[in-house]
């Protein structure tokens, strides 16, 4: 039974892009300002394209890494028996 997004078909890609989002305003934002940086548009055009990467490709590798975990479960779990 499904209850969240998290365990959906794409809960995956939600949570890549909402951990990207987070990345995305930490380093665009909050960094240059507590570094007394300018925040530049450039900078925030450029920081939202590899965030939005970063985050999608940190999700498949979670994505990738749980379904491997998984299967290893399964196939000990199945030894046992």
């Amino acid at each position: 039974m499904k209850t969240g997004w998290k365990e959906g078909k794409y809960g995956w890609l939600i949570s890549g892009i909402l951990w990207g989002l987070f990345m995305f305003i930490i380093m665009a934002f909050i960094d240059p300002w507590l570094n007394d940086e300018v925040i530049e548009p450039k900078g925030i055009l450029r920081s939202a394209v590899v965030w939005t990467i970063g985050g999608i490709a940190f999700a498949l590798w979670m994505k990738w890494s749980n379904d491997r975990a998984v299967k290893r479960l399964n196939k000990d779990s199945e030894k046992k028996d």
